[in-house]
């Protein structure tokens, strides 16, 4: 009988340690991963899972995983998954609360959030700076560029493609 307790005493112990050990490991060797799968509770994107990139790609990639300026919308968000509307060496423009690219309709701003606070328009009419997007959702009332202004590639963690 002692035999069994001791054992079951080790067996715990190493089991604790090696969990300890693995929580600790996973998260930068998953981050730090080529290609890996991630998923966004956000409801701004249709899709909820997604194959994301290390290396990302503007002319392969058309969406973009990236560390958010924090303010008040993004105090508590790591990061935003967002569709790049616009990207650098292209024509963006804005005409009252509709944003174009390069002529072509990308979004609709809204003067305020769900809640009825009044949200500030970025403006912007001209050419994308180097290194610089325009990230944009499909719902209606996500906040993306069209408030808090371009993505700096500086930002940017991964490219993403939908799973589903």
């Amino acid at each position: 009988m002692k035999f069994i307790e001791t054992f079951k005493y080790i067996l715990i112990s190493r089991f604790f340690y090696i969990s300890l050990l693995f929580l600790t490991l996973f998260p930068p060797v998953y981050k730090n991963l080529p290609i890996r799968i991630d998923y966004t509770l956000d409801s701004c994107l249709p899709q909820s899972v997604w194959i994301t990139y290390k290396e990302f790609n503007p002319s392969v990639h058309k969406y973009i995983l990236f560390v958010p300026k924090k303010d008040s919308y993004t105090q508590k968000a790591k990061y935003l998954l967002k569709y790049v509307g616009c990207k650098s060496g292209q024509y963006l423009e804005t005409r009252g609360l509709n944003y174009y690219c390069d002529g072509s309709y990308i979004s609709t701003a809204k003067k305020t959030d769900m809640a009825g606070k009044p949200l500030s328009q970025f403006i912007f009419n001209g050419f994308i700076p180097n290194d610089k997007f325009f990230a944009i959702a499909t719902h209606p009332y996500a906040y993306d560029s069209k408030y808090f202004g371009f993505v700096d590639i500086s930002q940017i963690e991964r490219g993403a493609s939908p799973v589903f």
